[in-house]
């Protein structure tokens, strides 16, 4: 009977040990996972505000995102990106006059930091600046040539995973952005925009 019991208690010492062991391996498997590249594709929609506009107008595009993302433990990531992006925007400029914004890109070297909220579940803060380059018509007329100004971006959402090798995003992102158009005669345009934009996104891991 002693011996029995000595045994059983030596099979249960064993056994727990192992799964210790294997809980251990498979967290520092989680801790120490490779980073992974993606690509994704997505759409804003929202208002655009000029610092001197009285009203605000609607802004709509869209944009591709290659990115690679890192486990840095079992609960959050950190991600780096190049969102490349284009789109239109209407909006009361200087003296309220209407512009008609043409973005032909927008380039933004992107840094974020997520967090684990539950299953399949992330919460992710980004921030980005980079180049961009619009055309404009303001009051009726076309600027000279296109413009190139400077973004600044920060953001906020969710991701959901839906599967092993892609994800859904949601959130909410502004982005200010300035321009100087040279106008017909010797005149200028400076444009300073807020966009405040809701947007959707895809991502396929690669």
């Amino acid at each position: 009977m002693k011996s029995a019991l000595i045994a059983v208690i030596g099979f249960f010492f064993i056994t727990s040990q192992a799964f210790a062991q294997k809980a251990v391996q498979q967290t520092e498997e989680v801790r120490t996972k490779q980073g992974h590249f993606s690509v994704g594709i997505g759409a804003g929609f929202g208002f655009a505000k000029e610092r001197d506009g009285a009203e605000s107008g609607i802004v709509a595009g869209g944009y591709i995102e290659p990115g690679y993302t890192i486990m840095l433990d079992p609960w959050s990531i950190g991600e780096f990106s190049l969102e490349v992006s284009s789109g239109k925007m209407d909006y009361d400029g200087p003296g309220n006059e209407a512009a008609e914004l043409s973005l032909n890109y927008m380039a933004l070297a992107q840094a974020g930091y997520g967090y684990s909220l539950g299953d399949n579940l992330f919460t992710i803060f980004k921030v980005g600046a980079g180049p961009a380059s619009a055309d404009l018509e303001f009051n009726g007329t076309d600027a000279d040539d296109s413009s190139t100004g400077i973004a600044l971006r920060l953001s906020a959402g969710l991701r959901m995973l839906a599967a092993q090798a892609i994800d859904f995003g949601v959130g909410i992102r502004g982005t200010y952005v300035t321009f100087d158009f040279d106008m017909p005669a010797g005149a200028s345009v400076d444009s300073k925009l807020m966009l405040t934009e809701l947007y959707l996104s895809a991502r396929i891991k690669i």
